[in-house]
């Protein structure tokens, strides 16, 4: 069983679970299985990507059904959103998933691509009685402007620009 670290230290960008080379290492796949996970995506006619992401680690995650996926998105913000399937290879034991379409492009370009965090539903209600305070478990990436977006997530998404035109 996973047990979901829901803590950030020093902001500090989290390493991934695991890289492409590491998956293509493997001698047994037999904990894989290539299934249809759903992801969430602010809507928008823009290019770019704006997912939800887990809030204290700010990494973007798929969920193996549409029901977990829902019951996310009814604690976050309301935005205009999309569901997307994609077809991932899933180690559900270790809660991790490639996505094949990345792994496919990011190998033609000889890149490795990152496994993204799965959450199934035994995992939402573990995250959920773990939060401590009001603090959410899930947040928009920030980046879209919108008028569906709150006074904070509009704050948020300058002060990381801010941060970005700084560094």
């Amino acid at each position: 069983m996973v047990v979901w670290n829901l803590e950030n230290k020093n902001n500090q960008k989290k390493e991934c679970l695991m890289k492409s080379n590491e998956l293509l290492a493997l001698k047994d796949l037999s904990a894989y299985r290539v299934m249809t996970c759903y992801w969430a995506q602010l809507s928008h006619g823009l290019m770019g990507t704006f997912p939800a992401l887990i809030a204290k680690t700010k990494d973007m995650f798929v969920c193996a059904d549409k029901q977990t996926l829902g019951k996310i998105l009814e604690t976050m913000p309301k935005r205009r959103f999309a569901i997307m399937p994609s077809l991932m290879i899933v180690n559900e034991a270790d809660r991790l998933a490639f996505d094949i379409h990345a792994l496919h492009n990011c190998h033609d370009m000889g890149k490795e691509s990152e496994s993204l965090p799965v959450i199934l539903a035994d995992d939402l209600q573990t995250m959920t009685s773990a939060q401590h305070g009001n603090s959410p478990l899930f947040k928009w990436a920030p980046g879209l402007i919108g008028d569906d977006m709150s006074p904070a997530e509009f704050a948020e998404t300058l002060q990381t620009a801010l941060k970005q035109a700084r560094d």
